[in-house]
């Protein structure tokens, strides 16, 4: 599959979440893009936290027929 955007930087919005202890900041991602990328529907990721940034990698592939 070509990656059409591999290279091009998203800008999105955080929202508030609605929890009962607190306002806590929200990030959703979502979009064919992610699969572009190599993001599929069932695949475990790694979040690593930095200084004001995120890492996300696919550590394993989602396996159908689990």
């Amino acid at each position: 599959m070509e990656i059409k955007n591999q290279k091009s930087p998203r800008h999105l919005r955080l929202c508030r979440s609605g929890r009962r202890s607190g306002e806590a900041p929200v990030l959703t991602l979502e979009g064919l893009w992610l699969q572009e990328l190599g993001f599929d529907i069932g695949d475990l990721v790694q979040i690593t936290p930095g200084k004001k940034e995120l890492t996300i990698k696919v550590i394993e592939k989602w396996k159908s027929g689990r």
